[in-house]
C-alpha cells in the first residue's frame, strides 16, 4: 500500500518541485533584470557624461587650432598689430 500511495502522490511531488524551481527561477530572473536595468542606466550616464567632454574636447581643439594659426601669422609679420573686433 506504501508504494501504491508514493505512486499517486508523484506526480504531485514533481507538480511541486517544478513550480518551487520556476518561481525560483522567475525571481533570479526578475533580480537580474533589475541589475541589467541600473547597470544600462549607470551606461547612459557614463554616456552622456563622456558626449559632453567630447563637445568640450572638440571645443577646445577648434579654439586651439585658431590660436595656433593667429600666433603663426603673428610669427611670420612682427610688424602686424592686431585689434578685436568691435
Amino acid at each position: 500500500m506504501v508504494i501504491c500511495g508514493l505512486e499517486i502522490s508523484a506526480p504531485f511531488l514533481k507538480t511541486t518541485s517544478w513550480v518551487k524551481y520556476s518561481i525560483s527561477d522567475l525571481i533570479n530572473e526578475i533580480k537580474v533584470s533589475r541589475e541589467a536595468k541600473e547597470k544600462i542606466d549607470s551606461l547612459k550616464n557614463e554616456i552622456n557624461i563622456l558626449q559632453e567632454q567630447l563637445v568640450n574636447y572638440q571645443d577646445m581643439k577648434r579654439e586651439n587650432d585658431r590660436l595656433s594659426k593667429y600666433n603663426e601669422i603673428k610669427k611670420e609679420n612682427p610688424e602686424m598689430v592686431f585689434v578685436s573686433a568691435s
